[in-house]
């Protein structure tokens, strides 16, 4: 009877990265959300309990806010799932995972820029125009609701077109499976080695054929 080491040795590789690489790149990751989520946290704290009660100074402070908030997703959100694609070749989690995973950092990318853009074009009308009346609290928040808004429409096509593809169809699985228990004799070898290979899938970007919308997106989102 083979042992359980040459049986899980026939299961796919689920590691992408060399093993003595695992620790540091994950202790990395780890250290970087954790710095990430708690700084942009206290950015956000001092900016609302600043004590700044003039419109030029709350204006600025919500452009900066918004920044810090896009850095938290990031933090909390982003960085870990791309943490895990870098980690595993195959993913475990429901079909949504990989609309969440590819959209999100396009999410944060275009919040943080469209907010650096705007607080540029915000300074720069300060400085042009320093006798005009500057755009009031309620102004601000729908120039941020706006950026999130933008945000997501411009990254909507990653979640639309991103699909879960099983990494192995049923013919596939059923030799596999009966190649790993045929020397087995445990009834419930076959039902466990399903389930494991049925689990696993991947993540792909599946655009219409035959168009030019990937490349225009592309240019676009560059």
């Amino acid at each position: 009877m083979p042992n359980l080491t040459s049986i899980d040795s026939l299961l796919p590789e689920f590691i992408s990265l060399p093993r003595w690489l695992l620790i540091p790149f994950i202790t990395i990751s780890i250290i970087e959300s954790i710095i990430g989520i708690l700084g942009n946290i206290l950015v956000i704290f001092i900016l609302l309990f600043s004590g700044k009660s003039n419109t030029l100074q709350a204006s600025h402070n919500c452009f900066i806010i918004n920044l810090a908030l896009s850095d938290f997703v990031l933090c909390l959100f982003t960085m870990p799932l791309n943490t895990y694609r870098s980690l595993y070749t195959y993913m475990v989690f429901p079909p949504a995972f990989c609309k969440l995973a590819d959209s999100f950092p396009a999410i944060n990318i275009c919040v943080s820029s469209l907010t650096i853009v705007t607080i540029s074009i915000y300074r720069y009308l300060l400085v042009y125009y320093p006798h005009k009346k500057s755009i009031g609290t309620f102004s601000t928040c729908i120039i941020m609701f706006s950026i999130w808004l933008l945000a997501i429409g411009a990254a909507s096509p990653l979640f639309i077109y991103s699909r879960s593809i099983p990494a192995y169809d049923e013919s596939l699985i059923d030799t596999l499976v009966k190649d790993i228990c045929s020397e087995l004799l445990n009834s419930s070898c076959e039902t466990k080695y399903v389930q494991v290979y049925e689990r696993l899938h991947v993540c792909h970007e599946s655009w219409p054929k035959n168009s030019q919308l990937h490349l225009l997106y592309t240019i676009f989102m560059f």
